[in-house]
């Protein structure tokens, strides 16, 4: 059996944390229909609403410390979810 430790990363998340990585990575995420990203904390998922491409959905999880010191996403760790919509030029 293959047992690896986990630890979770302590994080002092704000929402302002996440819209921030949307402002610094727009290029990015905005061409992208699934984006991620960490800033050593957490991570950022963004992607594409099917029915109406002006909408976005942000997915934020918690980030784990394998037992080799390796960083990974855990998914299960959520820890924020929020929609925005863009409308007209930015």
């Amino acid at each position: 059996m293959n047992i690896r430790k986990l630890d979770l990363i302590e994080h002092n998340y704000k929402e302002e944390d996440a819209i921030s990585i949307l402002e610094e990575y727009f290029d990015e995420w905005s061409k992208d229909e699934d984006w991620w990203c960490d800033n050593g904390e957490v991570d950022v998922n963004v992607w594409n609403d099917e029915e109406d491409s002006e909408i976005w959905h942000v997915f934020v999880c918690g980030l784990v410390m394998m037992s080799n010191g390796y960083y990974e996403t855990e998914t299960s760790n959520e820890i924020d979810t929020f929609q925005f919509k863009i409308e007209g030029e930015l």
